[in-house]
């Protein structure tokens, strides 16, 4: 395990606040930040992020933690490789015993696939500068006007014709064939053997929110070679129907623009940034999902497909519009000139012609109707009603009820009928179940939020980073006062960092090899805006706290009481315990009302 001074030194130099905000679209309000949940799907932000305390906490699902537990989350990796990650982000040189050798020997698969993939990746990139073979694709590159410096930005590489080049290379690491497979980067033969999956290939890199390879995309540059373009399997850290190849270097467009292009190819995400157009991403592969719709609507609310224009392209964009509309996404599009795509069409134009084009860009369901009416018509009563029934169609896949309903105002008010009416045919067509099941926004059981008693939450947010508050605790509560076991533990770490001199943090009792449930109970804590107090005032508070807690114990009692017998040894334990706790409330109620005199 990592030392505590390692931990610090990188939670001290790196910004969970900009950490957070590579990954998803923050919002401030007030002194903390906001954002849909990447843990869980929902319409309202819950999401936040508190800066002065560097901790996150989502009040939907009740995911919290600090960065380490931020990354490890995100990118589905041990601490380990989170704590590489950011240490390698801030300069922090890990000690010995700590290198990625070290990391892969413990037996992490998860650490151990991401870094057979950076392996790979920096073996393409070698590969494309100086292997011999890599000649037809540097002059690929050079005939489509990809300059070295966009080839260095997005990772671009070769992978070398040989049927067991990286597979060698990656067994002089010490990485096994087996994790290579795991990784998809090695295919398994009939006899058990295995040979390299790319091989005489321009590869694109696919990256991570972190910017880690996560898997490759793959172009022959035989005319005859098939297919065209061979892309990674899945694998435990790569989701095609969730990942979108640019991601990681658009982040920053994407922020300042606010707006995030969605295209087919990986060529025209390199044309297109290339040319200024940054904020630029495309599938890997696959078509849209409802998967990629939440993921964009993470990043932006302005989303716009960029489709070629002929009758493929149509079909493509109605298909794409409808799938980010189940996805959470209200899409624009934009539709080149029949035989352009991106890339050639800013090639031949240049990118302001694009941008005049994307500032213009039609409203998806806007575009719908207008095909829809090409094809039916609109003249007679069965065009109009083909039309609506085709708008509804998609209107259906919109979750949020309040879109929903103004987008049958406008269907209503183009096809000249009663809103009512069209109000009707839509939740037929909900409940007759004509269009895809929208996922469910339940928040997992095992997922929700700490459940303890208010003033317990109350008492440990008080105690954070407050150490006389904590001894205070110590003395007028003790543990043994907090019914919840996992607050007893939190109180305990938070009272012991106090009495050896230490700043009672959230991120410090994190960094204590803290179980996830404990961190994200933290994390919440953390949300609560008690502020600091006073000795005296924060005693009157612990007070006041600890009635709240007699209060519940003598109602548990009085409750007991009703069924046992009068005069019994049960009963009279009762009565005692009633008694004590009786005078224990009135000497706090005592202190609290000289406090306040004094």
């Amino acid at each position: 395990m990592p030392n505590e001074d390692t931990k610090k030194q990188v939670r001290q130099l790196v910004d969970l606040v900009e950490i957070v905000g590579e990954r998803l679209p923050l919002k401030q309000r007030g002194q903390n930040y906001i954002a849909l949940c990447p843990f869980h799907q929902e319409k309202t932000p819950s999401f936040n992020v508190n800066p002065a305390r560097q901790i996150f906490h989502c009040f939907g699902c009740g995911a919290g933690g600090d960065v380490f537990t931020f990354v490890m989350e995100m990118d589905k990796v041990s601490f380990p490789e989170a704590l590489r990650t950011l240490a390698e982000r801030s300069g922090v040189a890990l000690p010995k015993g700590e290198s990625s050798e070290s990391s892969r020997r413990t037996g992490e698969v998860l650490d151990a696939i991401y870094q057979a993939n950076s392996i790979a990746c920096e073996l393409y990139e070698r590969s494309l500068k100086s292997s011999q073979s890599a000649a037809k694709a540097q002059d690929y590159l050079k005939d489509r006007g990809v300059t070295g410096q966009t080839a260095k930005r997005f990772r671009l590489g070769w992978a070398p014709p040989g049927w067991n080049t990286l597979l060698d290379s990656a067994k002089e690491q010490d990485f096994t064939p087996e994790i290579l497979s795991k990784a998809g980067l090695v295919v398994q033969n009939e006899r058990g053997g295995y040979y390299d999956r790319f091989r005489e290939r321009l590869v694109f890199t696919i990256t991570n929110a972190s910017g880690r390879p996560v898997a490759f995309g793959a172009r022959t540059l035989d005319p005859d070679g098939q297919p065209k373009y061979l892309n990674s399997s899945e694998t435990d850290i790569y989701n095609k129907s969730k990942a979108l190849y640019g991601l990681r270097e658009a982040s920053d467009a994407i922020r300042k623009e606010k707006r995030l292009l969605v295209v087919e190819g990986y060529m025209d995400v390199l044309r297109l940034s290339q040319e200024g157009i940054e904020a630029v991403v495309a599938t890997c592969g696959t078509a849209l999902t409802p998967e990629h719709g939440k993921t964009l609507g993470r990043y932006a609310e302005n989303i716009i497909v960029v489709f070629d224009g002929d009758t493929a392209g149509v079909a493509a964009a109605l298909k794409a519009g409808d799938t980010l509309l189940e996805g959470g996404v209200s899409p624009s599009v934009v539709l080149l000139p029949e035989g352009e795509d991106p890339d050639s069409f800013v090639s031949k134009n240049g990118p302001d012609a694009l941008n005049l084009m994307v500032d213009k860009a039609q409203d998806f369901l806007a575009f719908k109707w207008d095909r829809s009416a090409l094809e039916h018509g609109t003249d007679t009563v069965e065009g109009r009603h083909a039309v609506v029934a085709d708008m509804l169609d998609s209107v259906a896949l919109v979750g949020d009820d309040m879109k929903s309903r103004m987008h049958v105002h406008e269907i209503a008010d183009r096809a000249a009928v009663d809103e009512n009416l069209v109000l009707k045919a839509l939740s037929r067509r909900k409940q007759g179940g004509r269009t895809r099941q929208e996922p469910s926004a339940e928040v997992p059981q095992e997922s929700v939020g700490w459940r303890a008693p208010d003033w317990q939450k109350r008492m440990l947010a008080l105690m954070l980073d407050q150490p006389d508050v904590c001894l205070e605790v110590d003395e007028i509560v003790g543990v043994d006062g907090f019914s919840d076991e996992l607050g007893k533990r939190i109180a305990q770490k938070l009272i012991e960092l106090s009495r050896t001199g230490d700043q009672p943090s959230a991120t410090l009792v994190m960094g204590q090899d803290t179980d996830p449930r404990e961190t994200r109970a933290v994390a919440e804590l953390a949300q609560f805006t008690l502020g600091k107090t006073g000795l005296d005032e924060a005693r009157k508070q612990i007070r006041r706290l600890r009635i709240e807690s007699v209060d519940v114990e003598m109602s548990n009692l009085d409750a007991r009481l009703d069924g046992l017998k009068a005069g019994s040894k049960e009963h009279r334990d009762v009565l005692k315990g009633l008694s004590d706790l009786s005078m224990q409330r009135v000497e706090l109620s005592e202190l609290i009302r000289k406090n306040e005199a004094s």
